[in-house]
């Protein structure tokens, strides 16, 4: 345990290059910042040591995206055209690996822009990269407990569920171009299942859980153990075919496909994909 220990300092510690010092209670951007990381930690220390490597190394990496963007507009439509938000009462969604927050932030201007309370919607996003949960939340005019917001936490591990009052819990979830960048994506599909509202994934099939950033190719990150890999990871079909079993198993219920266009810019890089969407309605 000691000895896993030391990997810590490097990425969460206070001595670090980041803007500011991660545990100090006046760096806090939003209210309970400061119990999140220690939540982080925890987890961390129930990891195998290869995991830790692979999780740090992800922190590392998203840490220094301070440019980066997704275009989450066609998702967005396509949540509002299904209607996954408005069939979910309490109107409230979690995004799980949310990353810069785009899509937290358009899910809360599009209800907003209604503007009738009734479609309001109370939006938080978690992520794992203290750099981007402190952007989003620095560039907020909104008091700290308030939506839109990003929060700290290791998607993957079970203890996730514990940081979610019930009320969000009986919201709906997203988790995007994540699978392939979590050491346990079965831990995230099933931490997903809590939510009775609607869930949804969107990702990049076949999944390949290595960094595909053109510019970072010869020093790229490999995010999923192979023991932990829950498709084959060689051809789409095959993976669209096991990863929708895998979700209608562990969401017990009917999971729905679609494909939407997704932009993302990051590091000086331009990617256009076409996402893969595996949703369901709310449960109740």
């Amino acid at each position: 345990m000691q000895e896993q220990r030391k990997l810590k300092p490097a990425v969460f510690a206070a001595d670090t290059a980041w803007e500011a010092p991660i545990k100090s209670a006046e760096a806090e951007t939003y209210r309970g910042e400061t119990e999140d990381i220690e939540r982080i930690l925890t987890a961390l220390d129930r990891r195998s040591r290869e995991e830790q490597e692979m999780i740090l190394d992800t922190v590392k990496r998203y840490n220094g995206e301070a440019e980066y963007k997704a275009d989450t507009g066609k998702l967005v439509d396509l949540i509002e055209k299904r209607r996954l938000v408005i069939d979910t009462l309490p109107r409230r969604w979690v995004d799980l690996g949310a990353g810069a927050g785009d899509l937290v932030a358009a899910l809360a201007r599009t209800y907003a822009r209604r503007g009738l309370d009734d479609f309001r919607i109370d939006v938080t996003g978690f992520d794992l990269s203290p750099g981007l949960v402190r952007a989003f939340n620095k560039k907020l005019s909104t008091p700290k407990d308030t939506s839109p917001q990003m929060r700290m936490g290791l998607i993957d591990d079970p203890y996730i569920t514990e940081q979610l009052s019930l009320w969000k819990r009986k919201g709906g979830v997203s988790s995007i171009l994540t699978l392939d960048r979590v050491a346990n994506p079965r831990q995230l599909i099933r931490n997903m299942s809590t939510f009775e509202g609607a869930k949804l994934i969107g990702t990049l099939l076949p999944i390949v859980p290595e960094d595909d950033n053109p510019s970072r190719q010869e020093n790229k990150i490999i995010y999923t153990p192979v023991l932990n890999r829950i498709t084959p990871g060689k051809t789409r079909e095959e993976d669209l075919a096991v990863l929708k079993s895998v979700l209608e198993e562990e969401w017990n219920g009917p999971v729905e496909t679609a494909q939407v266009p997704y932009v993302v810019e990051s590091s000086g890089d331009r990617q256009e994909y076409m996402l893969d969407v595996f949703f369901t309605r709310s449960t109740e």
